[in-house]
């Protein structure tokens, strides 16, 4: 299974990413700034911000997801 996550390097995010690579899923998660890094083994980085919807072009770079588990949050 392939999965998106928006929000994966907020607190529930990295829960969430992490389980789900404990599960065996491809995870891709949705990060904003340029070079973030997430401390999060088996998780693959995708640049792109939802505010931006220019900078989601970044999505077509990654294989069809399964699921997306949107986390993200304007605070």
């Amino acid at each position: 299974m392939r999965v998106l996550i928006t929000g994966a390097s907020g607190f529930i995010g990295r829960h969430v990413a992490r389980r789900f690579v404990a599960e065996g899923a491809e995870v891709f998660a949705l990060v904003r700034a340029p070079g973030t890094r997430l401390a999060i083994p088996g998780v693959t980085p995708v640049e792109g911000d939802l505010g931006d919807p220019a900078s989601l072009d970044s999505l077509t770079d990654i294989p069809a997801v399964d699921v997306v588990c949107h986390l993200a949050a304007d605070t």
